[in-house]
């Protein structure tokens, strides 16, 4: 993808998140990390990669590893979302 085009993709999602509070966005694996990176190089604003789509039986599970991440509110300092 561009310059241009990431800087509209991130533009969009600028407006989107201020509407719903955050987003969840599906990509490739191998993009992932890179747009992460993107995120908190643009926005000053860390994302993080929260799961995978793997083939199987079409139902969702949490896997026996998972990590909780406390994610302070950038509006109220001392403030989880």
């Amino acid at each position: 993808m561009d310059s241009n085009s990431l800087s509209h993709v991130y533009e969009m999602l600028q407006v989107l998140a201020m509407f719903v509070g955050g987003l969840l966005v599906i990509l490739p694996k191998e993009k992932a990390a890179d747009f992460c990176a993107d995120i908190l190089e643009q926005e000053n604003r860390p994302a993080w990669i929260i799961g995978s789509v793997v083939p199987g039986t079409r139902t969702a599970r949490m896997t026996d590893d998972v990590q909780i991440i406390e994610v302070p509110d950038v509006n109220h300092a001392n403030e989880l979302c």
